[in-house]
């Protein structure tokens, strides 16, 4: 169990232990399914534990240049990239750090892909086919939460119907699927019209952005969602945006300030999206070790926060 009183706060944990396993059964799919499986830094991009993941894969996908380079320069090798459009001032940079490219239309093949050719860079080229069919309510993504022995058996399937092609899986969140939590404290306890407001030292809008734009409710541990408990608040976050809150969530005791709340699977998804607004002091990086130890990758500081601006 992790030590959360070892690492700063907020903080974003990821459970070492935990990642392992996905990465065992991710694996262990491949293998017996005959295909490739591939990490999307679309939602997970954490460098320091690309060590870990390079045990298990091989291979990642990027949606633009920075992820491109990250995946030749951090993650080891070549990218399989693929962009909803391409510029004359990037492509050069993603040949260099790709070693598929998936176009999203034929006119990008057609302006790009004799460069392709001409540099002679032995890049696989391809088309993004559309089929219009997806069984996530959410468009916003598409990925696997569950990897079961059916999957296992229409990927066998396919490959025996079509044994020359080459399958290639890209999970989306699978990989990093309840691997982590985001730690915070309580700073303050308002009340108005009733509301009960336990306003932490994190923010949704800047750390927790999906819980705003899929929108789905996180796991808090130790709480409930919904107003039949005795002990009722509206969790918010410390930005001035006036929607920067979740609630109602029913606790088992009246919150303290200083009492740490915990936001369980918060690695996916996450630390790709968060941002500075208001100056939001961004939650340090870290790694819960295999062997109980408190691994800190990052803390940010105001520097961070003044070098994006111009």
């Amino acid at each position: 169990m992790i030590d959360f009183d070892r690492f700063p706060s907020p903080c974003y944990i990821m459970d070492e232990e935990l990642l392992r396993k996905n990465l065992t059964l991710i694996k262990s799919v491949a293998d017996r399914a005959g295909v490739e499986i591939i990490l999307a830094f679309k939602s997970f991009a954490m460098w320091r534990s690309f060590p870990i993941f390079r045990e298990y894969v091989e291979h990642s996908t990027a949606s633009s240049v920075y992820e491109a380079r990250l995946a030749l320069e951090e993650f080891g090798s070549k990218a399989h990239t693929y962009s909803p459009a391409y510029t004359e001032a990037d492509f050069p940079e993603i040949m260099r750090c790709s070693s598929h490219i998936t176009f999203n239309s034929l006119s990008q093949f057609c302006r790009f892909y004799p460069a392709v050719v001409k540099e002679g860079s032995g890049i696989s080229c391809g088309i993004r086919i559309n089929p219009e069919y997806s069984e996530v309510e959410t468009e916003l993504y598409l990925s696997l939460i569950h990897i079961s022995e059916h999957l296992i058996h229409l990927l066998n399937d396919l490959r025996s119907r079509h044994p020359h092609l080459r399958i290639i899986l890209e999970p989306g969140s699978a990989f990093t699927w309840q691997t982590g939590v985001l730690t915070s404290e309580v700073v303050d306890i308002v009340e108005s019209r009733g509301i009960r407001t336990a306003i932490l030292n994190v923010s949704f809008t800047c750390h927790m952005p999906d819980c705003l734009e899929m929108p789905y409710q996180p796991a808090v541990c130790g709480a409930e969602m919904g107003n039949n408990g005795c002990h009722v608040y509206r969790l918010g976050g410390n930005s001035c945006l006036s929607g920067d809150y979740m609630g109602d969530w029913s606790f088992d005791h009246e919150l303290q300030i200083g009492e740490r709340i915990v936001f369980e699977d918060m690695i996916h998804y996450t630390m790709v999206k968060t941002n500075m607004f208001n100056g939001i002091h961004h939650p340090a990086i870290a790694m819960w070790t295999k062997d109980g130890k408190a691994e800190i990758f990052r803390q940010f500081s105001y520097e961070d926060y003044r070098d994006r601006m111009s």
